[in-house]
């Protein structure tokens, strides 16, 4: 029989949203490369959380990390 799974709000918060700093983590940026991402259509158009929080819907920014993510390593292959 299968055992019922029981996530944390903040558990399914985090399975939907990317938030800034991760996005900052994983592609090695600063964070003002999010904003200048968004302006050139790299990122899709953030959630405010309150007045100062930025975060993505997952599914939506994805497909946006991947390729900024491979343009990235491209970059910095070069510059080595």
């Amino acid at each position: 029989m299968a055992t019922a799974v029981t996530l944390s709000a903040q558990q399914l918060f985090d399975a939907m949203y990317i938030s800034a700093a991760e996005i900052q983590q994983r592609l090695k940026v600063a964070r003002c490369a999010l904003s200048f991402a968004h302006q050139r259509g790299t990122l899709p158009e953030p959630i405010l959380v309150g007045t100062n929080t930025h975060v993505w819907d997952r599914v939506q920014a994805e497909p946006y990390l991947m390729a900024w993510e491979l343009k990235l390593q491209a970059k910095r292959r070069k510059a080595e």
